[in-house]
């Protein structure tokens, strides 16, 4: 059914709404030419009602010559209509037919009017500037421009066959003069046209990159870290006086990877920690890295937070439960080894090339140190991350065992959240 375009919904047949064939780019373009348009007619419209209102006070009309005073009193209703339909948003591409019916209407007028007086066809050169103006000022179409200009053509023959002047050599070369500047103008248009389609194109696509490539970059290094270097481009380094650091381990699943083809290894990593990721990003926190089947994570940095230890643990309570529930490819169970400490880091973003951010310091290397020491199944803390969660936290104590690199230390079992 999916391929017919229809979906089946509670046993009813609906149709798929209908999308549209223009890409999103030709939508926000053509939207864009709209308000050209609009910006442009607003201005042409506010001079031209300045010239005329100005030709009024300052020319006087010859006795009889009643053309140019009633194109005026014409002329004012239609620019005043369409300058106020410049700002009238509903309106959208209609503006620009309108405006189109605009140059129509008043050149059919001025024809008929001095084709009825019994003079002369509307003088060409008014003609050809405005087909000209048409194609070469506002952003119509070439199909537009072809269609006002034929209109134009046919008022002016027509009042050149009223008026008697038909037969005249003035005739022919008012025609060639407005079928060039027809040309002239569509060509304009045309050419016009796609030259601002074609860079508007070319910018949207580049915009899309420019996103595509922000985004990935934000998927491997923190949002403020990436503004950071894009605005200064040297590496970064902050020391942090408080942060919770967390090691996971996959219990023995080095051991049996070596069983599975290297596709199902990364096939099943890939899986598991994507629901990992989506647990790091629900407690608002930093995943650092991932070493093989191991999986780091910080609280606190790049943003300070007073509840990093906080979040730390809920979030390895909900990763020890997770892979509690899943089963390994050969149908055993899966079990994650968890240390959390908690004190000063160094995190930052050294180098030119394959940027990642990282951690430094001896807090990094005791959360590690609380993993490798720990239990199967079981989250290890430290002392100091004891002290930040003992009043929310149900901490068992394990007693004092010996850590490679730092010798006799207190440990703690995290068991889950106390009740409120």
């Amino acid at each position: 059914m999916a391929d017919e375009g229809a979906e089946v919904v509670r046993g009813a047949l609906v149709a798929e709404p209908v999308v549209s064939k223009r890409p999103p780019w030709k939508v926000v373009f053509d939207a864009e030419v709209d308000d050209l348009f609009k910006r442009r007619l607003r201005v042409g419209t506010g001079v031209l009602l300045v010239l005329h209102v100005g030709a009024v006070f300052v020319f006087d009309e010859p006795p009889g010559n009643t053309l140019a005073a009633v194109l005026r009193i014409a002329l004012f209703p239609f620019t005043i209509a369409l300058f106020a339909l410049t700002y009238w948003k509903a309106v959208g591409s209609g503006v620009r037919a309108l405006a189109a019916t605009f140059i129509v209407t008043v050149s059919a007028y001025a024809a008929w009017k001095n084709a009825a007086a019994g003079g002369d066809p509307l003088d060409t050169r008014s003609l050809t500037l405005t087909i000209l103006t048409a194609g070469l000022l506002f952003p119509f179409q070439m199909r537009a421009i072809l269609a006002q200009a034929s209109a134009i053509i046919g008022f002016y023959i027509v009042g050149a066959k009223l008026s008697g002047s038909f037969g005249k050599v003035a005739f022919p070369g008012g025609v060639f003069f407005l079928v060039a500047a027809t040309i002239l103008a569509a060509v304009s248009a045309r050419l016009t046209s796609r030259l601002r389609e074609n860079e508007y194109k070319g910018r949207h696509e580049l915009e899309i990159a420019n996103q595509e490539n922000e985004t990935l970059l934000k998927n491997m290094l923190p949002e403020p870290i990436v503004l950071r270097l894009k605005k200064s481009g040297e590496a970064v380094a902050d020391r942090h006086a408080e942060a919770t650091v967390m090691f996971a381990d996959l219990v023995g699943f080095t051991t049996m990877s070596a069983t599975l083809s290297p596709e199902r290894v990364v096939s099943f990593l890939n899986d598991l920690f994507s629901q990992i990721d989506a647990l790091t990003t629900k407690y608002g926190l930093e995943k650092i890295k991932t070493i093989g089947d191991a999986y780091m994570v910080a609280g606190g940095l790049p943003s300070a937070r007073p509840d990093h230890a906080e979040a730390v643990a809920l979030l390895a309570l909900d990763m020890r439960e997770l892979v509690a529930k899943i089963v390994t490819p050969h149908g055993e169970p899966l079990a994650a080894r968890i240390g959390i400490h908690s004190g000063p880091v160094v995190a930052g973003v050294i180098g030119k090339t394959k940027l990642t951010y990282d951690l430094w310091g001896d807090t990094v290397n005791t959360a590690s140190r609380m993993e490798s020491h720990g239990e199967p199944g079981a989250i290890q803390v430290s002392e100091p991350t004891y002290e930040l969660l003992k009043a929310k936290f149900d901490l068992e104590p394990r007693g004092a065992i010996q850590v490679k690199g730092k010798g006799s230390m207190n440990v703690f079992m995290l068991r889950g959240k106390l009740a409120a």
